[in-house]
């Protein structure tokens, strides 16, 4: 079970699955409106938590990891405009992976982090 603390990971992570399916159908309008829906919760939820209260991470862990998604989400953002506007097909499926290698470096974030929450309820259990 995932903490309540973790919330926003698990909600990212769904969308970020969804929108690694909806890839292929060149959607680029709603994979757009997916990307600003997760930035919305970065930055609403994720980027404000206490980060002293998400054990077992430690503070430099988890800073590190919103430091890539940060990162990933910006450059992902950019990868959609190009392939929004990309006409070569060679190009489209260029842009594609490139979208696709960046939604999966969110997904493993965020499978991390929550992989790290259930060790954590885990262990507490014992």
């Amino acid at each position: 079970m995932v903490d309540s603390r973790f919330d926003s990971y698990a909600d990212v992570l769904q969308i970020l699955r969804q929108m690694l399916l909806e890839l292929e159908s060149g959607e680029t309008q709603l994979l757009k409106q997916q990307h600003t829906k997760i930035q919305h919760i970065f930055q609403a939820h994720i980027l404000t938590t206490d980060i002293e209260q998400l054990q077992p991470l430690t503070s430099s862990q988890l800073q590190s990891i919103h430091t890539e998604m940060s990162r990933e989400l910006r450059l992902l953002y950019t990868e959609l405009m190009f392939l929004s506007t990309a006409r070569n097909q060679t190009t489209v499926e260029q842009r594609k992976t490139q979208v696709g290698d960046r939604l999966n470096r969110l997904i493993q974030y965020c499978e991390f982090v929550l992989q790290q929450s259930q060790t954590s309820n885990r262990e507490s259990d014992a």
